[in-house]
């Protein structure tokens, strides 16, 4: 796979702040401007993910040419079947790269936090705000594998 440039946006625009929420489009990554800089590097590893999968869909070109089917698998495929396995799944890789960064940097240090972390996690990706989400009793299959690894990490 080729190595691409990523370009970081901070914006005030109302939506992002009303939303709070961070997003990548391929290699554009995008921000409210009322985050901090600490929040914006931990979402920054986990939209460097979302841009990694898109490019591993462009056959490993461009994350501008896998754009188009991490969209449609993203928000499209089983959406009404409240079976969104590929959108958990995408979550599941970003989620995973996050929170392995906060415990290699020593932001999270004890298995308490890890555990409640990683299940807020999997319940946001299985929130209604995801429309017809993948149930949480899948989703927590996925993020109890990240919990039982870096937790064998973390006494290492």
């Amino acid at each position: 796979m080729r190595e691409f440039k990523t370009h970081t946006h901070i914006s005030s625009n109302w939506l992002l702040r009303k939303l709070n929420f961070g997003f990548c489009v391929a290699n554009h990554f995008f921000f409210p401007d009322t985050w901090s800089t600490q929040r914006i590097k931990v979402a920054k590893v986990h939209e460097m993910r979302h841009a990694i999968q898109q490019c591993q869909l462009g056959f490993g070109i461009h994350p501008w040419v896998g754009m188009l089917p991490f969209m449609l698998l993203y928000f499209l495929v089983f959406l009404p079947l409240g079976l969104a396995f590929f959108r958990m799944f995408f979550e599941y890789q970003s989620d995973r790269d996050e929170v392995t960064y906060l415990v290699e940097t020593g932001r999270i240090t004890n298995t308490g936090v890890l555990k409640y972390y990683i299940d807020e996690s999997a319940k946001t990706v299985s929130g209604y705000h995801y429309f017809f989400p993948c149930p949480l009793f899948i989703t927590k299959l996925f993020y109890n594998r990240i919990f039982n690894d870096l937790r064998l990490k973390m006494k290492t």
